[in-house]
């Protein structure tokens, strides 16, 4: 569960030294407004290869803040990272609790239109509908985590179409249990019908995951991403842990210094999801 080196890390190193630009092009970043099922106008935030000449797979992110603040914007660096080696990463924003809701469960509902509007729209943005996964960053991963893991039809009700379930799902330090008393309050009318680890332990199941986490996260203790991840691996489940030791939360935010530590995380998470869109289309 916590092997710092798999095979998907070495291929991707390969790739990395190889050449940083599979498409010799520019990325193109696009703010492209959806609305499903009569809910707000939110805006998704693409990031693509400018002149690419296939359709290409994607991953639907979404950012973190508490679910009370942070942008698309958050993810910009990742986003153009994935770009130019032929992945697009849709940046999903959602509706924010104390400005635009005062409903954690807005979040949840915008999230899952989002990547019901992208799985629905994918050609039009360049993408292969048939190789799209999810996930998100610190409360953005418990969003990321609500769509692989919601019943098909929780998921349905919300997005008004029926669902496609996705290829894989990474977590940069997700939250994964908001029955913890850091988020019960923000949580409590909802109960656990957007919990991660007890729609787990409800019988629902993980597409293949990469979490990324940092050893000495206080916000959400790496112990509690380890729990949640033996618990999908128990039902039999592809889980994966990169930990990053020394580091706290939001480690994966750019900041000067923190180069080589991002570069190895851009790799690996490259690797992750190359191999599973690649096993998706074997």
């Amino acid at each position: 569960m916590k092997n710092p080196y798999p095979l998907y890390l070495l291929v991707a190193c390969c790739v990395f030294l190889i050449g940083s630009n599979l498409f010799g092009e520019e990325v193109l970043r696009e703010n492209i407004p959806y609305l499903r099922n009569g809910l707000p106008i939110q805006t998704l935030t693409v990031f693509r290869p400018e002149n690419a000449e296939t359709l290409l797979p994607a991953v639907v992110m979404y950012h973190g803040g508490s679910w009370k603040k942070g942008t698309p914007g958050q993810l910009a660096q990742l986003g153009n990272y994935l770009a130019e080696r032929g992945i697009v990463l849709v940046s999903a924003g959602y509706r924010l609790v104390g400005k635009q809701t005062e409903d954690v469960g807005d979040c949840v509902k915008d999230a899952i239109v989002a990547y019901d509007w992208v799985c629905r729209n994918a050609e039009s943005i360049g993408v292969d509908p048939d190789r799209i996964a999810v996930g998100g960053a610190s409360a953005g991963g418990q969003l990321g985590l609500s769509v692989a893991l919601l019943s098909d039809s929780a998921f349905e009700e919300i997005a008004g179409s029926e669902r496609q379930a996705p290829l894989a799902y990474l977590g940069l330090n997700p939250v994964v249990d908001t029955n913890d008393p850091r988020f019960l309050k923000t949580f409590e009318e909802y109960g656990d019908d957007f919990n991660p680890v007890a729609l787990l332990e409800g019988g629902a199941h993980l597409p293949p995951t990469f979490i990324a986490h940092g050893q000495k996260d206080a916000v959400v203790p790496l112990n509690t991403v380890e729990r949640f991840a033996e618990i999908a691996t128990d039902q039999g489940d592809e889980v994966e842990i990169m930990i990053f030791e020394g580091q706290s939360h939001g480690f994966f935010n750019p900041r000067k210094g923190r180069e080589k530590m991002l570069n190895e995380l851009y790799v690996a998470v490259f690797g992750f999801l190359s191999e599973s869109f690649d096993s998706a289309g074997s």
